[in-house]
């Protein structure tokens, strides 16, 4: 991995680590849904795709 060549093993794992618990404190604190995107750009990778192809 790239990031663990540039920061650090420890660092590394902390930054991967504190990506998904920010968005799930923020998530609970506001009482709110998370709607996830990820369909909607795994589509458009999928487009891509099927062009260069």
């Amino acid at each position: 991995m790239g990031i663990v060549r540039r920061i650090g093993r420890k660092r590394a794992i902390v930054v991967i680590v504190r990506i998904p618990a920010e968005l799930i404190y923020t998530v609970l604190k506001n009482n709110g849904e998370f709607m996830e995107k990820t369909d909607s750009l795994m589509q458009k990778n999928m487009k891509s795709v099927s062009k260069v192809s």
